[in-house]
């Protein structure tokens, strides 16, 4: 793992989703929208052991999973903006991009993909070919009935499939330990699927458990589940303050911060100067404002072409 490289991509999608927040602040982006910000290391950790013909399935808080399999950052800002230049015309908005030229489905249904990225894995296997789907959940989505089943599928089928449980501790407004009867762990392992738990943002733990089983997966076609419990800093979407969420838990979280860790690792270990750091930061930032203005100057759809695509 490099750590340079997961700090630098973690910290571009924390700052291309600030810059959605302000966005949205400004009625630039319409709908609704679901940051994942204190979240965004998960999938640069998982993209880096992934291949172009290997497919991700995504989830309502997609944004970080987008750009870490490789989206490019404008077309996908234009999508998020409504601009013609987007991936899908600017109709999909924040919950549906897709890129198939980049194996990237998403939709806003909680756990809404699962089945379909079972599909896809049962269809890599039929192929007799080595690509694999990673397939994310929220620990919320974790309990729709369509996600049991799919588990229970890809275990009897013995499927190429990751599933992600990205578990933030809060299904909207509910805290899991209302809503989940037994550890998500447990119940995996009651499907006879290899689970591994990755506890306080352990970044290292995720690393080694991510390329050990994206390794098995290919070389055995059978599925595994990496359950991360992590903590987004922001409410649930645009119209929730977090009202809800206790203040010294959301302390101990954001001390726990994987970006605030990487940056630490850089200085003290590596020996980052703060005008380095800054720099970095800068970089970041600047590629990002051009990004948007480029993406704000840009055509509107068709009106005449609004229903293309549409299947009603």
């Amino acid at each position: 793992m490099n750590i340079l490289t997961i700090y630098k991509k973690s910290l571009f999608i924390r700052f291309f989703e600030e810059k959605l927040d302000y966005l949205f602040g400004k009625g630039l982006i319409n709908g609704t929208a679901h940051f994942c910000i204190g979240q965004e290391y998960i999938p640069v950790i998982i993209s880096q052991y992934l291949t172009e013909k290997d497919s991700v399935t995504s989830t309502h808080r997609g944004h970080g999973h987008a750009l870490a399999k490789g989206l490019d950052p404008k077309k996908f800002m234009a999508e998020l903006t409504g601009k013609k230049i987007g991936y899908n015309g600017g109709k999909a908005g924040s919950q549906h991009v897709t890129s198939r030229s980049h194996n990237f489905y998403a939709n806003g249904i909680s756990g809404g993909m699962i089945p379909v990225a079972t599909g896809m894995a049962f269809a890599n296997k039929y192929r007799g070919n080595k690509d694999i789907v990673v397939a994310y959940v929220g620990d919320g989505g974790f309990n729709e009935g369509y996600v049991q089943e799919s588990l229970n599928l890809a275990s009897i089928w013995q499927l190429p499939i990751l599933f992600i449980c990205e578990n933030n501790q809060y299904a909207m407004f509910t805290a899991m330990k209302k809503t989940h009867a037994a550890p998500i762990c447990k119940r995996v392992k009651s499907y006879k699927i290899i689970c591994k738990s990755i506890e306080d943002n352990d970044y290292k733990k995720l690393d080694n458990v991510a390329e050990r089983f994206i390794k098995e997966i290919r070389k055995c076609s059978s599925p595994r589940f990496i359950e991360v419990k992590t903590y987004r800093h922001l409410g649930h979407s645009k119209n929730d303050r977090n009202l809800y969420r206790d203040k010294k838990e959301e302390k101990k979280w954001f001390k726990a911060d994987v970006i605030a860790k990487l940056e630490r690792v850089l200085i003290e270990k590596e020996k980052y100067s703060d005008k380095k750091m800054n720099s970095i930061r800068k970089n970041l930032q600047d590629e990002i404002e051009k990004i948007t203005q480029e993406v704000l100057r840009g055509s509107d759809p068709d009106i005449n072409k609004i229903n293309d695509y549409l299947y009603i």
